[in-house]
């Protein structure tokens, strides 16, 4: 194609190239049966003169065709190119941003695990803290249920103390009334002994005057008390 175009160019500016090489050299599909016509009849008519001029404009005219074909198919394949630089850039670009997305995606994904992680760890470490706040608590009850108990304990032991010795001292209370009770009617019964038995006493003491009236001594009288009275007689 290239060579036939150059032919035609050649022709069109009114190089002499021999028109078995223009015909050789074009894509036409009978040209090796218009080549043996062309040395079957070496002179040429006028009339065959003039359908080689048509057919060197046919010529000419789809060289023009076939360089504007090849021009457009280069523009073609240049516009492809560019597409595919396009497409090529573009999917490099999806593919940067697909990679992007799955990074994005991915720190997401990690984010989230973290997340989960550090909300299991807080909801175990509040569980632990809240067992040990109850167990704080339960053993402060216990220790204040048991200073509770060992003051009433303190307390209960003091009251009776207290109540042993009130009763003690109302005993003690009740003794000495009950003895000074007694006393005082020991004594009274002593005193009434004493009065009975004072004229006893008094005329035996006579008696005994009496018959010591020669010489002085003393005498010793027991009381009815349990006493000792001493008298001295002349």
């Amino acid at each position: 194609v290239e060579d036939f175009q150059a032919m035609a160019e050649m022709v069109k500016s009114g190089f002499p190239i021999p028109p078995e090489a223009v015909i050789m050299a074009s894509p036409l599909s009978n040209k090796d049966k218009i080549l043996k016509m062309m040395k079957e009849q070496p002179q040429v008519s006028p009339q065959h003169q003039k359908q080689m001029e048509q057919m060197q404009e046919g010529m000419q005219k789809a060289g023009e065709e076939v360089q504007k074909l090849t021009q457009e198919n280069q523009a073609l394949k240049q516009d492809q190119q560019t597409e595919m630089a396009k497409l090529q850039v573009k999917q490099q670009a999806d593919m940067q941003e697909l990679a992007h997305k799955k990074e994005v995606a991915a720190f997401e994904l990690q984010l989230q695990r973290e997340k989960a992680a550090a909300e299991i760890q807080l909801a175990r470490e509040k569980a632990e803290a809240d067992i040990a706040l109850k167990r704080a608590i339960a053993e402060a009850d216990i220790e204040l249920e048991q200073m509770r108990l060992g003051m009433d304990a303190q307390k209960t032991a003091v009251t009776l103390e207290q109540e042993d010795k009130r009763m003690a001292f109302d005993r003690e209370q009740v003794q000495k009334a009950d003895a000074d009770k007694a006393k005082a009617e020991t004594g009274k019964q002593n005193e009434k002994a004493a009065t009975d038995l004072n004229p006893k006493i008094l005329a035996t003491l006579e008696k005994v005057v009496e018959s010591s009236k020669a010489k002085s001594k003393v005498i010793t009288i027991k009381m009815p008390d349990g006493r000792e009275a001493t008298a001295t007689v002349n």
